[in-house]
């Protein structure tokens, strides 16, 4: 999991339903990859955009998690 995409998230009073809908993800997918740690690099630049955060801090510092 990614704690602070979780407060961002929670901040701006999403569930993880509406993030996959907003992704084009079905909200198994969704919650499949912040499972893993394994979101699209794609998906991060987007979510990176919608919260007004850098993808440094929605998912850790050197995004390991990113996938291209």
């Amino acid at each position: 999991m990614y704690p602070n995409l979780d407060t961002e998230q929670a901040r701006h009073g999403h569930t993880d339903e509406q993030v996959a809908g907003m992704l084009g993800l079905t909200p198994q997918e969704y919650r499949a990859q912040k499972a893993s740690k394994t979101i699209r690099s794609s998906d991060a630049a987007a979510l990176a955009e919608m919260y007004s955060q850098s993808t440094e801090y929605l998912f850790g510092a050197g995004a390991w998690g990113i996938k291209c």
